[in-house]
């Protein structure tokens, strides 16, 4: 890739860790029509601040090709989804924290999808039997509201035992959008990939639970509370109607076909093959230390090709590197069950 990236670019990878606050003001206020915000402008960001790691993450992830960028930035532009091919150990979920930190969009919602993850698990979760417990003992409360802190008044406190899952996190309206990462989608059940699809195309569900509340607003507990402190989001009524679509990374590591239907609304991404001058940045950035590509080559010079993802190699350069341990000790350690006899 060139050194001046396309004037059409909003996120320009491994070159900047920083994108200016004017290209990305461009991108979120020129939406496709189709795209267009389902909520009014929020009275308020609750969008938490990117902590340390993760931006560290992200500043650390090497993306040069240039046609993988210009596919991620034609998503970024058409607000569809992103579906990321490749091997296990390539960095595919990486991209979710570069992403983020370039564009200061917050630490990534994470949903890391197994063969029995579903989509009402993704949207939110009620606790029934903690809430049923908690209005009792408020029952036997002569004033019936219990002493405890809460975002939510009265005795029902609903909305203290709802909690948002990463997809109802990130459809939440925010003056930014979330960067939602559904990592290993190939697990998914069968019906998983398109139902998520087609609540992102609408952008907006409802809960149930809350449709016969009768205070409002109620605050509910969000995907971020997670990762520390609790947060909360305030809805004005049962529905959650996105402002900005989120960025959506979906990871598949090839353990299943997709439909035609599926692979259509999104932008594909097959990950390059990762070069041994590549890998030298990715383990200098990712380790701290100048790596050489002498270095990395013998890494890779170790087994067949193919034998050396990228996790794997970092995790050999740090035991030779950091920790002096010889190379053929690295390697028998690191090799797979069926390999180390």
């Amino acid at each position: 890739m060139t050194a001046i990236a396309p004037e059409w670019y909003i996120y320009h990878g491994s070159h900047e860790t920083r994108a200016a606050d004017e290209r990305i003001n461009r991108w979120l206020g020129s939406p496709p029509p189709w795209r267009r915000p389902l909520a009014p402008s929020p009275e308020t960001d609750t969008t938490p601040t990117l902590g340390e790691d993760d931006r560290a993450r992200g500043e650390a992830y090497v993306l040069e090709d240039q046609r993988t960028l210009d596919n991620i930035n034609a998503a970024l532009l058409l607000r569809k989804p992103i579906l990321v091919q490749g091997n296990p150990g390539m960095g595919k979920s990486s991209l979710a924290w570069s992403i983020a930190a370039t564009l200061n969009l917050g630490p990534p919602l994470v949903w890391p999808i197994s063969s029995s993850s579903t989509l009402s698990e993704g949207l939110y979760r009620y606790e029934a039997i903690a809430h049923l417990q908690h209005a009792s003992r408020t029952a036997s409360i002569p004033n019936g509201v219990e002493d405890a802190p809460s975002t939510n008044s009265g005795p029902d406190r609903i909305g203290d035992f709802i909690t948002l899952g990463p997809l109802g996190t990130a459809l939440l309206p925010a003056s930014r959008p979330r960067v939602l990462l559904v990592d290993e989608i190939d697990k998914a059940s069968f019906d998983l990939p398109n139902d998520l699809l087609h609540v992102l195309e609408e952008r907006h569900f409802v809960i149930p639970e809350l449709l016969r509340a009768g205070q409002w607003p109620i605050d509910v507990v969000t995907w971020d509370s997670r990762s520390g402190a609790v947060s909360h989001a305030r809805l004005h009524d049962a529905w959650v109607r996105a402002f900005q679509f989120p960025v959506v990374v979906l990871t598949s590591n090839g353990e299943r076909e997709f439909s035609d239907a599926f692979m259509r609304r999104c932008v594909v991404l097959q990950m390059p093959t990762v070069d041994v001058l590549t890998l030298a940045k990715i383990a200098s950035r990712r380790l701290g230390r100048g790596v050489s590509e002498a270095e990395v080559q013998r890494v890779m010079d170790r087994g067949p090709e193919g034998a050396n993802p990228t996790d794997l190699v970092l995790e050999k350069l740090y035991l030779t590197g950091t920790h002096n341990v010889e190379m053929e000790r690295a390697d028998r350690s690191l090799r797979r069950g069926d390999e180390s006899q």
